[in-house]
């Protein structure tokens, strides 16, 4: 046997390399075959016969892999074709794979797996474009019921493999994580999903789906926006520019820096609410908070702030309650059914305005009517001095289309108007005063505030329609 070496790349440790030729003269076609330690594969480089050398053949390719100890998996058909190619085309084969072992395959115990997203962490799904907002990276899986997360894998027993020299190769069995469904979740068939609106939950090996959010440190970068279905309970501060969307309730044991907070439900703040002149915050239940600064805020219940409420719009559909010291500055206050409260405004004059007894939403309605109906006027005083230099058929279909959206906005406000008075009955309670600047308004009635007035109570003289006071 005459071994050859012609120019490769360095062969991996303990890889068999063989080639011989049968007559051994130089010019004949030979074949370099390469065996790997775990002889699962064997790759084979074909070389043609140079001048009147021998060409090659299947059978010089079978004595090759004899010699080798290759009895398994021989490809022969691949075999046939490159001996054939490289006597025609005189050309060199490389790398050619001719024989294949069989893998083993494993045995796989029946589990739970999780599906892709349950899997990744948020870090994994964002895309480093340079568009990436880390506030909107959370840790928190939010699911819907009835959603997948995880499918039944069936148990598959294992196999044994062979290599190319024929040697057995015992079957491994796979290490699976085995999860367990806890709470919330339910078998549906062959999958795992949710039986609740939740966050997906994993302690151990245990799947959970949570109702209930619970934010440890607050809510700022390390949990990104919070936006969950259920109620969400947060045990520290939320930063500024951060948004909290519940589904259900919001309970804050802190201060919130309101940026974007909106629950379906009731709010909840053990501290006050900072918005910095752009926050808003929404309630579809009863808002609590110590005090509210620099914010809007919208409530469909009542409104119980016991401390100040200082620079903002608040609207509510309900009562605003707030303590015997409790003071309205600045901004501007609707409240349905009444407003009771320590004191409004100061001692400085700052404007203040409290409306009660109309509907803020009918309010905000008419306001965007009009508003559309003032924008339509001028237009079509605009269409009207042009038709007088330039008049076409146009001109006045323009027209006419106007005349008929302000016909459609002029009854929509009739319409509204009679809606906007929601309680005649509405009160403003003053436990402490009132100072010059602040305004009083009873269904749309107006009372200016010219001195100081201590404790009393205005109302609604619906008879003679004005405000009167009742100091008892």
């Amino acid at each position: 046997m005459e071994s050859k070496s012609p120019e490769k790349k360095a062969a991996k440790p303990r890889e068999m390399k063989l080639s011989f030729s049968p007559g051994g003269r130089k010019n004949d076609g030979f074949v370099e075959i390469s065996v790997p330690e775990d002889a699962m594969e064997v790759q084979a480089s074909f070389h043609p016969a140079v001048g009147g050398g021998a060409p090659l053949s299947q059978e010089y390719v079978r004595e090759l892999l004899s010699r080798a100890g290759v009895t398994e998996g021989i490809l022969e058909d691949v075999i046939g074709d490159s001996v054939l190619s490289c006597n025609l085309d005189q050309h060199p084969l490389r790398e050619v794979v001719i024989a294949r072992g069989v893998p083993a395959e494993e045995e796989i115990p029946g589990h739970l797996k999780l599906l892709k997203r349950f899997e990744e962490t948020p870090l994994d799904a964002a895309v480093p474009d340079g568009s990436l907002d880390w506030k909107d990276l959370s840790p928190v899986i939010v699911v819907t019921r009835g959603e997948r997360i995880a499918d039944k894998i069936s148990a598959r027993a294992g196999t044994p493999g062979k290599t190319v020299r024929g040697e057995a190769i015992p079957a491994k069995k796979r290490s699976v994580t085995q999860y367990l469904p806890g709470r919330n979740v339910r078998m549906d068939g062959e999958a795992l999903v949710a039986d609740v609106d939740g966050r997906f939950s994993l302690s151990g090996n245990r799947i959970d789906v949570e109702e209930v959010l619970v934010a440890k440190g607050g809510v700022g970068y390390h949990t990104g926006h919070i936006v969950f279905p259920g109620d969400v309970t947060i045990e520290g501060p939320v930063r500024d520019g951060f948004k909290v969307h519940s589904g259900g309730s919001i309970l804050a044991k802190d201060t919130m820096d309101v940026f974007d907070v909106n629950a379906k439900k009731d709010i909840t703040c053990a501290g006050g609410l900072i918005g910095h002149q752009k926050g808003f915050l929404k309630a579809g239940g009863v808002l609590r908070a110590k005090f509210a600064q620099n914010c809007r805020v919208a409530v469909r219940g009542d409104v119980f702030i016991p401390g100040s409420l200082v620079s903002c719009r608040l609207f509510t559909l309900g009562m605003l309650e707030m303590g015997d010291k409790g003071r309205i500055l600045a901004g501007e206050t609707f409240a349905v059914h009444g407003v009771r409260c320590g004191w409004i405004g100061s001692d400085t004059g700052q404007t203040t305005y409290v409306h009660v007894g109309i509907d803020f939403t009918v309010q905000q309605r008419l306001d965007l009517a009009n508003e559309r109906l003032r924008l339509i006027q001028m237009k079509r005083d605009k269409l009207e001095e042009l038709g007088k230099t330039r008049p076409s058929a146009k001109l006045e279909a323009l027209k006419q289309e106007l005349d008929k959206a302000a016909s459609e906005l002029s009854a929509l406000i009739s319409d509204l108007l009679p809606k906007l008075d929601a309680d005649e009955r509405a009160f403003v309670e003053i436990r402490g005063g009132a100072f010059p600047g602040a305004v009083i308004e009873i269904c749309r009635v107006r009372f200016q505030i010219q001195e100081e007035i201590k404790k009393t109570v205005f109302r609604l003289d619906k008879a003679s329609g004005r405000i009167i006071q009742d100091h008892t």
